[in-house]
Parts: structure tokens; sequence; C-alpha cells
């Protein structure tokens, strides 16, 4: 999950716009750009671990075995495919 809130190009357009700026308010603007970015990713992986949750509880075992083999499934094609 790290990799995923470290700057990437969408902070470039805000560095060269601010090229006018201290380096200390530069600086602060990349804190609170990768903040935000953390922020949001926890947000997004929470709800999501959330809600699969949610609908897994309901499946009976034997159907929980059928999801997770769908799930193997379409990892392995994936990963073979390239995708």
């Amino acid at each position: 999950m790290a990799v995923s809130v470290l700057p990437d190009f969408a902070l470039i357009p805000l560095l060269l716009s601010g090229s006018a700026l201290s380096p200390y308010q530069i600086g602060l603007i990349v804190l609170m750009f990768i903040s935000a970015g953390a922020a949001s990713l926890c947000a997004v992986v929470a709800a999501a671990s959330y809600a699969a949750g949610f609908v897994l509880r309901r499946l009976s075992p034997a159907y929980f075995d059928y999801v997770i083999g769908a799930i193997m499934f379409i990892t392995a094609a994936s990963l073979y495919l390239g995708l």
C-alpha cells in the first residue's frame, strides 16, 4: 500500500505551477498530496474490505469455496494472459 501513496506524475503540474513558492511551501504541497492519497487509499480499501466481508459472510461454505476458486482462476488467467 505504501507504493500506491508515493508521489506520481500527477504531482509535476503542482510543482511547476508552484515554482515561485518557497521550498517550505513546496514541501507542504507534497506532504498534503501524499496525505490525501494515503487517506483516500485507506478509505477505499476499508470500504472494499467491509463490502466483501458483508457479501462473503452471507454465503454458505460450499459456495464460498466456489467463489475462492473463481477468484484464483481469474487471477491465474490474468497473469497468464499478461493483463
